[in-house]
């Protein structure tokens, strides 16, 4: 039975340590993407919050599309066809947001 113990566990560790180089691969993948500057037409309803989710899944980032493009400072709700500038975000490699516990 100790043994069948020690397999299940060394299975267990095995499976951690897969999983945990899948998520930071994950990442990398998604701060390379963060990295890319691009542009964002905007569709009819449109607001800043709005689009810096769609672009980020973070709309408290919209204040990065915001200081990007100065000239539509003016607009709340936005209408069809307004191209912006979409900055690249800093990534910071020591953050340990959205990490389980066990990686932390």
């Amino acid at each position: 039975m100790p043994a069948l113990q020690s397999v299940l566990w060394l299975r267990l560790i095995i499976i951690a340590a897969n999983l945990s180089a899948l998520y930071q691969a994950s990442c990398m993948t998604r701060s390379v993407w963060l990295m890319a500057a691009k542009t964002y037409r905007t569709v009819q309803g449109d607001a800043w919050d709005s689009i810096a989710y769609k672009l980020w899944a973070k709309e408290h980032f919209m204040h990065y599309l915001m200081a990007a493009n100065p000239a539509h400072l003016d607009i709340l709700v936005f209408t069809a066809g307004i191209e912006l500038s979409v900055p690249a975000l800093p990534v910071s490699s020591t953050t340990t947001e959205g990490l389980p516990p066990w990686m932390q």
